[in-house]
């Protein structure tokens, strides 16, 4: 039964937002991505009252398929989708509402109420009843930055086609690609059950590809056409591109609607495969950016980053420090991982059930974090600053700042192992963590030097830096005195 009273909190919000941003400045073609996702910015701030603009620049995306405490392990902020799914639970992402609110309120992360299926269309129904309905009030009520996509996305890419000259809507794209593609998905989905397609290259962190998903990602890729590389839509040489791949699916789907042949029903399901897996790469890689983290990072899988890197135009930088190749590894080492663990470093089974414990651990870290790295990014800046046409930078100097990240690194490491998994883990399973041999050596001195215990074999450290466990060594070994 639908909750009336939420259905109406979930559309006046939705109008309010659409409302706010149809007010950004969209006349100007900003003419390039960059200048798009600017535009997401702006159009996020109208929704959340500058407060997104003030954070930006530690906001990233949150991956659907990793947990969500142990990715914030490593993002200082996350955009994050409140699907039907979710809501449904009794308690979302695994965690209790209370702190779900309390992650919002202290700015960890940005609540997205997930309209991707058009469900504005349908007056939000499947989202304003039952449980969805329950928590949905209470998020609403209770958050300050709660959005959604929908409002914020359809000015940025109706604007979009404006500046590509087209005379059309983002909705319109959408709903007649889903036509056009619904024979040829068909295929794919029959195939997919008779076991002939490769279930690995047709899904996407962890649900099969489906037509409203794939049709929506190829009208927002179509509406910035001009602002990506031209081999991307159009052939190019031996290369087929993303019209023409999308032209022959559509081809293959009709001819076997007509035809009702087996192999064309395969041609046509493979066609849709390989569209779909190129169109959700190219999304990740251009279009991403505005839907799911609104013009800041959005974070990839290492399979994803592995598949966009391939196709990824390279990028040539300007000869000052920042074209020095230890600087840029180092600041992308301290700018991009946060000082962080990695989340394929502690693979964490869904079905956990995170206490408030727990989640209060993971923010009174977080804290520490920030408090103790804000020196070492004044120190980048400085750097910078004094050596930014200097061709002969200082190598030591980088080594300095290099060990002053590993301290912060090797403490944070600690504190989640004393005060998040060997703390939390008499309540939680011991399968939150995928255990790995890292060698009798190491753990060993750790253990009988500082009696942890033996859950801690468990922990999934990457086990390339072994400087990170002699820097904790170091770490416990100081404070131990």
């Amino acid at each position: 039964m639908i909750d009336r009273a939420v259905e109406k909190q979930v559309v006046d919000l939705w109008k309010n937002q659409n409302k706010n941003a149809m007010s950004v400045d969209f006349y100007d073609d900003p003419r390039t991505l960059q200048g798009v996702y600017s535009k997401a910015i702006d159009v996020m701030n109208r929704a959340t009252s500058n407060t997104f603009k003030l954070k930006k620049d530690g906001v990233g995306s949150w991956i659907s398929e990793q947990s969500l405490p142990i990715q914030l392990l490593s993002q200082d902020i996350l955009t994050v989708d409140l699907s039907i799914e979710e809501l449904s639970k009794q308690k979302p992402f695994n965690i209790p509402i209370r702190s779900l609110v309390k992650l919002e309120n202290m700015g960890y992360i940005y609540l997205n109420i997930r309209d991707y299926d058009s469900e504005k269309n349908k007056g939000f129904s499947s989202l304003c009843a039952g449980k969805a309905s329950e928590n949905l009030s209470k998020i609403i009520e209770n958050c300050k930055n709660v959005y959604i996509g929908s409002a914020l996305r359809e000015p940025i890419f109706n604007a979009c086609l404006k500046w590509e000259g087209l005379n059309d809507t983002i909705d319109k794209i959408q709903l007649n690609a889903f036509d056009e593609l619904s024979n040829s998905f068909k295929a794919f989905n029959e195939e997919f059950d008779n076991g002939k397609l490769d279930k690995t290259e047709s899904i996407f962190r962890g649900e099969k590809f489906n037509l409203t998903g794939i049709s929506w990602n190829y009208a927002f890729l179509k509406s910035v056409r001009s602002k990506i590389d031209d081999y991307i839509f159009d052939d190019y040489g031996d290369r087929i591109g993303i019209q023409s791949k999308y032209e022959k699916t559509v081809h293959y789907g009709n001819e076997w609607i007509k035809t009702k042949d087996a192999s064309t029903r395969l041609k046509a399901g493979k066609s849709f495969q390989e569209f779909a897996g190129e169109i959700k790469t190219y999304h990740q890689l251009y279009t991403a950016n505005i839907t799911a983290s609104w013009g800041t990072a959005y974070n990839f899988t290492d399979n994803e980053y592995i598949e966009a890197t391939r196709k990824a135009a390279s990028i040539k930088l300007k000869n000052d420090i920042r074209s020095n190749a230890n600087w840029q590894k180092f600041v992308s080492m301290i700018y991009s991982d946060q000082i962080g663990i990695k989340s394929e470093y502690l693979i964490s089974d869904k079905n956990i059930i995170y206490s408030e414990g727990i989640i209060d651990s993971i923010i009174e870290l977080k804290i520490k974090k920030y408090n103790e790295i804000n020196a070492i990014y004044k120190l980048i800046s400085d750097y910078e600053k004094k050596y930014i046409n200097d061709e002969n930078f200082i190598s030591a100097d980088l080594e300095k700042l290099y060990t002053q990240y590993n301290v912060v690194k090797s403490k944070f490491y600690y504190g989640v192992l004393e005060k998040l998994f060997v703390k939390g883990i008499k309540t939680s399973p011991l399968s939150i963590i995928k255990s790995i041999d890292l060698g009798v050596g190491d753990f060993w001195d750790l253990n009988v030097n500082f009696n942890l215990p033996e859950v801690v074999k468990r922990i999934l450290i990457p086990s390339k830096d072994k400087r990170m466990l002699f820097n904790i060594y170091q770490t416990i070994k100081n404070e131990k005195k």
